[in-house]
């Protein structure tokens, strides 16, 4: 993670916390389109010994409390349909997001809060097990570093006299099996296919971004 220097006042006005969602307002290329999101979540924080602040690039907004990752794969679902293709402007190399214009135009579908909470809950188990996985793949990567140039060495024996290879076959032909497994949309998640059964079950619902806190700045 990049370290940014920035004056300790304006630190108490940008840090980010749980529940914050960054949005690129300024990148993108002919072929893809500013507005790539992230969802900010405690298991990210606690990752990080420094709070963490967006770039320039970027902005910050805060959904009301509870729908944080509804938004954030609302947001992924309209970005993986194009929509913000038509909310862009600059005539230099770099192609900027018309947020407000986004904001002010387009609408989303609003469930229930029930059903929202239910998603949210839903989406923090698989965040929380995303990250866990991360964390024992980087503990795995240090073991591996540190073993490997010693067994390569020779500094560290291992026995293999005492070592039996596993001789051991899959069932079913492994192709097959990749096909058993594979998602029918290689590009879709487990929290983007439910979000699009929740979008389903309440097509017509139609309201606008109002779930963001109108009292608080999105910046």
């Amino acid at each position: 993670m990049p370290t940014r220097y920035i004056l300790p006042k304006n630190f108490v006005t940008k840090q980010l916390t749980a529940g914050d969602i960054v949005v690129e307002i300024s990148g993108g290329s002919p072929t893809q389109s500013t507005g790539r999101c992230t969802a900010i979540t405690q298991s990210l924080l606690d990752r990080y010994d420094s709070g963490m602040v967006c770039t320039n690039f970027c902005k910050a907004i805060k959904p009301k409390e509870g729908y944080s990752l509804f938004i954030y794969y609302y947001w992924q679902y309209l970005y993986s349909k194009g929509i913000f293709f038509s909310y862009e402007n600059g005539t230099t190399g770099i192609k900027n997001l018309d947020f407000s214009g986004f904001i002010e135009t387009e609408t989303i579908l609003i469930p229930p809060v029930d059903k929202v909470i239910a998603f949210d809950d839903y989406c923090k188990s698989i965040f929380n097990q995303i990250f866990a996985n991360g964390k024992q793949n980087e503990h795995l990567a240090v073991l591996r570093d540190t073993l490997l140039p010693k067994l390569m060495s020779g500094e560290i024996d291992f026995p293999t006299s005492s070592f039996k290879p596993l001789n051991y076959r899959l069932p079913f032909h492994s192709k097959q099996f990749y096909h058993r497994v594979q998602p029918e949309n290689d590009q879709s998640s487990p929290a983007l296919a439910a979000l699009e059964l929740l979008i389903r079950d309440f097509q017509g619902q139609v309201a606008e971004l109002s779930v963001f806190q109108k009292s608080q700045p999105l910046i």
